[in-house]
């Protein structure tokens, strides 16, 4: 996910080392769906929510799915305290379910008028 400059002051100077950590423990994977680091992924075109990892499969069906993209592990911090590094508070996520982590975060902070 892309840190504001704004939030990116909160981030230790040793985050590189911390997200290593972390992307480590979780064996390179998403520590929600389980999908591997830098993988191609095929996105359905008529569900934004849902991806296949089966390149054969969107080659049979290519109107069904989007263009492959790859796949990025991101850490979530899980309280949304860019502050907080405990290990605890930090998760291995690929972008789709680090969206689905922030996403009620993300609205009630419009609501209130922030970001």
């Amino acid at each position: 996910m892309p840190i504001s400059k704004e939030k990116k002051k909160l981030y230790p100077k040793n985050w590189k080392e911390i997200r290593a950590t972390i992307i480590g423990r979780a064996d390179d994977s998403c520590e929600l769906c389980g999908i591997r680091n830098n993988m191609l992924v095929w996105r359905y075109r008529f569900n934004q929510a849902r991806w296949n990892v089966d390149k054969g499969l969107a080659e049979l069906y290519p109107t069904t799915f989007k263009s492959p993209i790859k796949s990025v592990l991101t850490i979530a911090h899980i309280n949304q305290d860019p502050t907080d590094n405990r290990d605890y508070n930090l998760l291995a996520l690929c972008q789709r379910c680090h969206n689905k982590i922030d996403m009620p975060y993300r609205v009630d902070n419009r609501k209130k008028g922030k970001e």
